[in-house]
């Protein structure tokens, strides 16, 4: 019997069965998405529907700028999870040339525009999600080269239609439904999460990435699309009246230049606010029933606002140095590029970006802060094309992309997405740091920290008596005589906390160490002991506990740790709470990324003859 087509039908509930009788997915029909499950009945994908993107045969997401392999006899990797509605000549993913994967005459391969595939026969992933995974191969592609897996498990390719003989090769552009050479073969269906790799991925690290999540910064890792319907940013930040500054931006500040920032907005229609502004009067403001760029003379050179109210959209805006005007700014809104015109006033003030940006109003004064809320602001160092805009609004960034300047994931909750449990036994000891080490010289050790109330507990310290330290009701600077330089660690217990700490190499007092818990600097005082030890940080640190001995281990958790060779400013630290940083910037001794075992978030239990049919 066929069980690959057999469904276990409830009003709530489909229950779909392989061929072998197990569970091989449950669909709710409450909106609550599909649920994949391997062979051993574990959960290995939740799909939201809405967490995926319906091309309808019309639609096409263009990826541009991809550091692909395209020298002769290469390989790249195409993945991604696909819902396919059965309709013929259809392209899920393509390439600039005539090279992609089609469905065509019951086959689903890879085709190179000669009425051919070389595949796989397509019956069998009809409605229903499946992941795939395809190794391109730049050459003739034939099975031995060229691989598809389906679910995580290699097939076995064969020449299904016509002859497959034209070399083809990869190219820096993509496109997910269809492939750039017309407008034909859009796919008909729901993709989402695309990875592309410059490299062929291996059985093991395909049938890993089904359930592993994608920092951005993976080896070999060309791009990543969170693809959704959902047109908002998956964390947000309120603002009533705050600002996140932004210093020190390797912009572009020549005259005629251009630079563009990015960010997902909602705006709750107050009048005369700035969700982006710069260090002169050069901004974004809402006024006058306007939204576009000001120049601090009552005037808007943009768009109508009342359709941006109170609902998220994704906005991005090219500043140019000079005179602003419809021929040289840019505004785009969900990725479609608007006409500007003057809303309002006279632009006529010549004005440029500065190194120092604002989220919410802008640097003059503390006015016209931005009411709603914000997500994910990148800023770039030149003017990205109309094809870029559409991209980046599902892009996840590696952090490492020509032009990127900064990138700031602002969210409401404080916390990270992944941490390391400390147990007051475990150390990650953090070798060879390029710190500062002279005399009167500062560094900053910044983390995020989850504490759970034990005693006489060190995140962080040095090769010498010199650490961050809870001990008697205090958390502060330690010298290894029973003392504590800090605040009371009463606010710190059971929640998360971004920590920055200004180490000085000398006697620590309040005037040269510093402490900063959720970008607010500290007063610190003698809370414990007298500090009167010379002390210096080296070039050995050590997360949870010290080098001296195995005491003081840390319990609790702790994410994200970043070591400075210099005392980071007030803004620099405000700003670093929601920023991702890139290994090559300037004074970074180090980033650690801590992360416990990844898991799935549920499983079902199989013994190899019970079957579950409850979801």
């Amino acid at each position: 019997m066929d069980w690959s087509h057999v469904m276990a039908n409830s009003v709530e509930t489909n229950y779909n069965y392989g061929d072998n009788g197990r569970l091989r997915s449950v669909e709710s029909k409450n909106g609550d998405g599909e649920y994949q499950y391997d062979a051993n009945g574990n959960l290995i994908k939740r799909i939201k529907e809405r967490e995926s993107f319906n091309f309808g045969g019309t639609r096409q997401l263009p990826l541009p700028n991809l550091a692909v392999s395209t020298g002769a006899g290469a390989r790249n990797t195409v993945e991604f999870w696909m819902y396919w509605d059965g309709t013929q000549l259809r392209m899920p993913l393509g390439w600039d040339t005539l090279y992609d994967l089609i469905f065509m005459g019951g086959y689903f391969g890879f085709n190179t525009g000669n009425d051919d595939v070389l595949g796989i026969p397509s019956a069998s992933l009809k409605e229903r999600w499946v992941h795939v995974a395809a190794v391109f191969y730049n050459g003739i592609p034939d099975a031995i080269h060229n691989e598809l897996y389906i679910d995580g498990v290699k097939q076995n390719i064969v020449q299904g239609v016509g002859t497959t003989s034209s070399h083809v090769t990869v190219t820096p552009q993509a496109y997910i439904s269809g492939w750039g050479i017309d407008n034909l073969y859009r796919f008909t269906g729901r993709i989402s999460d695309v990875r592309i790799w410059n490299y062929a991925l291996s059985p093991i690290e395909v049938q890993a990435n089904r359930t592993k999540t994608i920092i951005g910064n993976e080896p070999g890792l060309a791009g990543r699309w969170n693809l959704t319907e959902n047109s908002s940013p998956p964390s947000s930040l309120g603002f009533t009246g705050s600002q996140v500054p932004l210093p020190n931006l390797d912009v572009n500040t020549t005259a005629g230049s251009k630079n563009t920032v990015e960010f997902w907005m909602n705006w709750d229609g107050s009048d005369v606010r700035m969700p982006i502004g710069w260090n002169t009067g050069y901004d974004l403001i809402f006024l006058g029933g306007y939204f576009g760029f000001n120049t601090s003379s009552a005037d808007v050179l943009g768009i109508p606002s009342a359709s941006l109210k109170n609902k998220w959209v994704h906005v991005a805006a090219v500043f140019y140095n000079g005179v602003p005007s419809a021929a040289n700014n840019e505004l785009y809104i969900d990725g479609i590029k608007q006409n500007l015109v003057q809303g309002l006033g006279i632009t006529t003030a010549y004005v440029t970006v500065t190194p120092n940006a604002y989220i919410s109003g802008w640097g003059f004064d503390g006015n016209y802060r931005f009411i709603g809320r914000m997500g994910e602001v990148r800023i770039w160092n030149y003017a990205l094309t109309t094809v870029e805009v559409q991209s980046n609004r599902y892009k996840t960034l590696t952090g490492k992309e020509p032009g990127l300047v900064g990138n700031w994931k602002l969210r409401d909750t404080a916390s990270p997405k992944t941490s390391l449990s400390f147990d007051g036994s475990n150390q990650v000891p953090l070798p060879n740091l390029a710190v500062n080490t002279t005399v009167g010289g500062k560094n900053t050790v910044e983390f995020w920290m989850n504490w759970d109330g034990g005693n006489v507990k060190m995140p962080v310290g040095w090769n010498t008596g010199y650490d961050l330290i809870f001990l008697g009701g205090n958390f502060g600077f330690n010298t290894g005589a029973s003392d504590v330089l800090g605040i009371s660690s009463d606010n710190l217990l059971n929640k998360w906390v971004h920590v920055a700490a200004v180490f000085y190499n000398g006697v620590p007092d309040a005037a040269h160490n510093e402490l900063y818990i959720n970008g607010v600097k500290q007063a610190i005082s003698q809370r414990m002991g007298t500090t009167a030890a010379n002390v210096a940080v080296t070039p050995n640190a050590y997360i949870s506990g010290w080098g001296p001995d195995g005491g003081y281990r840390f319990t609790g958790r702790i994410s994200d740790v970043r070591i400075w060779s210099y005392a980071l400013t007030a803004a620099e630290v405000q700003s670093n709470q929601y920023r991702s940083v890139s290994e090559n910037e300037s004074g970074l001794a180090g980033h650690w990324t801590l992360s416990d075992t990844k898991m799935p978030g549920t499983s079902l239990s199989f013994d190899g003859t019970n079957q579950s049919r409850t979801a």
